[in-house]
């Protein structure tokens, strides 16, 4: 039951500071979420996809995503 409590409160925290955010910042919270969640996605395929040859690759996307973004 205490892996519930803890689950539901993040949870709670978690979406008051994403409306928080798209309320208060609007349109940039909403391109800084997208470049949150692009560039962490981007890290994940990163460490998923690791071998000597594609890591190499991944890091250049990696450090690409976020300006990219904007572009």
């Amino acid at each position: 039951m205490n892996a519930l409590k803890q689950r539901l409160a993040s949870s709670v925290f978690l979406w008051g500071t994403l409306a928080f955010i798209l309320i208060y910042f609007k349109l940039t919270g909403v391109l800084l979420l997208i470049t949150a969640f692009s560039v962490g996605a981007q890290y994940e395929l990163a460490k998923l996809l690791k071998s000597d040859k594609k890591q190499a690759i991944f890091d250049v996307g990696l450090a690409f995503c976020f300006p990219l973004l904007y572009a």
